[in-house]
C-alpha cells in the first residue's frame, strides 16, 4: 500500500513530528495470517455454531516521508496475538447438489492487556467440495491497536478476499 496525502491531524512517527496540513508520502507492506482450532456447539444439517481458539500474526513495515520537512520515518512490527471467536455457518440449500454451499460469518478478537487488542471479522460464501476442504470468498475487516513504551499504533485493514481452508 502506498499513498500521498495532506494530513488532517498531527502525529509522531519514528520520533519525528508531522504537523497538521503537511504533505506526506507513505508506503506500507503488511503480511497477515492466522490459525484457529474450532469446535461446534451446535451442528445440524442446516446450521453450525462454534467457538474458535487461535492466533493472529501480523508483520508490517511502514515508511512515512515529508519532502517539505526533509524528514523520513521508518517502522516495523511483528506480533502474534491469541484469539477467541465465534463462527456461524448456514447451509441454505439442503438438497444434495447444493448441500456443499454455505454462508458463513466469523467474529474473533483478542487482547494482551494494555499493550494491544484486535477484532477480526469476516463474512462470505464457501463451497466445501470435500469434507476437509473449503473454498471461501468474502469480505474481511481487521482492526488492531497497541502501545509500547509510549508509542501508539492503530491499524485497519478491510476488503474482499479469497481463501482455501483445510479442516482436520
Amino acid at each position: 500500500m502506498d499513498g500521498s496525502e495532506r494530513i488532517d491531524q498531527s502525529f509522531t512517527f519514528d520520533g519525528k513530528v508531522y504537523p497538521i496540513g503537511t504533505q506526506v508520502d507513505s508506503e506500507a507492506d503488511v503480511v497477515f495470517g492466522g490459525a484457529d482450532y474450532g469446535f461446534d456447539l451446535v451442528h445440524t444439517e442446516i446450521i453450525a455454531i462454534g467457538l474458535t481458539l487461535g492466533v493472529r500474526a501480523v508483520s508490517a513495515k511502514a515508511t512515512i516521508e515529508s519532502p517539505l520537512l526533509n524528514q523520513k520515518g521508518e517502522g516495523e512490527l511483528q506480533v502474534a496475538l491469541p484469539a477467541i471467536g465465534i463462527v456461524g455457518i448456514l447451509h441454505p440449500f439442503p438438497v444434495p447438489i447444493l448441500k456443499s454451499l454455505a454462508v458463513s460469518a466469523r467474529l474473533t478478537g483478542g487482547t494482551i492487556g494494555d499493550a494491544g487488542s484486535f477484532i477480526d471479522a469476516d463474512g462470505g460464501v464457501e463451497w466445501l467440495p470435500i469434507l476437509v476442504l473449503a473454498r471461501r470468498l468474502g469480505y474481511r475487516y481487521f482492526h488492531a491497536e497497541g502501545e509500547n513504551d509510549g508509542d501508539e499504533a492503530e491499524v485497519d485493514l478491510s476488503g474482499p478476499y479469497g481463501s482455501v481452508t483445510l479442516s482436520f
